[in-house]
């Protein structure tokens, strides 16, 4: 009798224990692709090095930043967003402007550059091994469909100024107001 009321004693509290919701069940089940791993792995890599990215132009930006990654289905294409926030109201918006566009094309040519240090199909890649069978070209088809965008605001949200730049070469494109 003793040893059927410690086994149930030992017992209760893993039987108390609730059982994921269907949500959280599905989302466990749900297997990571390693397009979602790449993406979420430059993510990171960009929000380590924040400091770097508003660095050099410290009175014009705030040390907190957006980093984004995303893969547009409709356009195949990869886009690495990044988002800087001004830190005062730009006193003389012409002078400032030109300020501003500097540090992002500045910014473009560190993105390439650490970005591409390594093979960009490394941020895609297991830890420790690589699968059999990916494409030989990888690396050109991957860097060939990522576009870099990079937004800055003023404290109130406003967009100040924008680019948007492939990953590979040296065009930096400054769309207008409705452009993308």
């Amino acid at each position: 009798m003793r040893t059927i009321i410690i086994f149930v004693l030992l017992l209760t509290p893993f039987m108390a224990r609730g059982q994921p919701s269907p949500s959280v069940r599905f989302l466990m089940e749900e297997p990571v692709s390693m397009l979602d791993w790449g993406l979420a792995h430059i993510e990171k890599h960009l929000y380590d090095r924040r400091s770097i990215l508003t660095g050099g132009a410290a009175d014009l930006f705030a040390t907190d930043l957006f980093v984004s990654t995303d893969y547009d289905w409709t356009a195949n294409r990869i886009e690495i967003g990044v988002r800087l926030q001004l830190k005062h109201k730009p006193l003389n918006m012409a002078a400032d402007l030109d300020k501003i566009r500097h540090h992002i094309a500045g910014l473009v040519t560190y993105l390439r550059g650490v970005l591409t240090l390594m093979p960009f199909d490394a941020f895609f890649r297991h830890k420790g091994f690589r699968s059999s069978g990916p494409p030989d070209d990888m690396e050109a088809e991957l860097t060939g469909i990522t576009e870099l965008f990079i937004s800055v605001r003023d404290r109130d949200g406003n967009l100040i100024s924008r680019c948007r730049a492939p990953l590979i070469g040296t065009a930096i494109k400054w769309p207008g107001i409705g452009e993308r």
